[in-house]
């Protein structure tokens, strides 16, 4: 059975090895534009020790905030949060018609400040495996 959040077989690309990353303007226009018959991508570009640099596009399901709390001591509970959030998104990889592998690749990324600035210090991607889903399947 499919398990959207399992990480089992995923593969992660850290800030060193991407070249190209949606800025969070383009993420939203992907969540929000998006249509069924005109999914709006957003273009990634990796580099792979192997296959050299490799562009992708990514069709954003979802994008969510996160602040990260700040403690004045280890041992308690945060007592404010920093200034500007840190950012998750899910979505799938676009593919197309001559891509030989079936299955849906969802990826997940993570946009990251300092929490003072908007800026972004760190990226990350992961991929999963190619999964059919469950209801694909069944036809």
């Amino acid at each position: 059975m499919y398990q959207p959040d399992s990480t089992e077989g995923w593969r992660t690309f850290e800030d060193s090895q991407i070249i190209l990353m949606p800025t969070l303007e383009q993420l939203v226009e992907s969540l929000t534009k998006s249509t069924y018959l005109a999914p709006a991508a957003v273009d990634i570009k990796i580099r792979d020790e192997s296959e050299g640099e490799i562009p992708f596009k990514i069709v954003v399901t979802s994008l969510e905030a996160i602040y990260v709390g700040v403690a004045a001591l280890m041992d308690q509970a945060p007592v404010g949060c920093y200034l500007y959030p840190d950012y998750h998104f899910k979505g799938w990889l676009l593919k197309s018609g001559y891509d030989p592998h079936g299955g849906v690749v969802i990826v997940r990324g993570e946009l990251n400040s300092d929490g003072q600035t908007s800026d972004i210090t760190h990226r990350q991607l992961s991929f999963s495996p190619p999964r059919q889903l469950d209801y694909l399947k069944e036809r």
